[in-house]
């Protein structure tokens, strides 16, 4: 089995190199660049503070939770 080469040149961009004309090898580069946006958008989110996530709807619902339980704790706390 021999090495796959690049048939593109150094300075070309992503989008202008292409590996090889076989159907296999382009469906297995198109996999990996899927792949690889699928990753960056999961880094994307876990990297995001929970304050900006969903324009931070979900964090201000969790504030309200604890502050209800906080003011419940000190309730008991007699």
């Amino acid at each position: 089995m021999g090495r796959l080469e690049t048939v593109c040149p150094v300075s070309a961009g992503k989008e202008e190199c292409v590996l090889s004309d076989n159907w296999m090898v382009q469906n297995l580069q198109n996999a990996l660049d899927t792949l690889n946006s699928k990753l960056a958008e999961i880094w994307q989110i876990i990297t995001q503070s929970p304050e900006n996530f969903k324009g931070g709807d979900i964090w201000n619902v969790i504030a309200s939770i604890h502050g209800a339980l906080q003011a419940i704790g000190t309730g008991i706390d007699c």
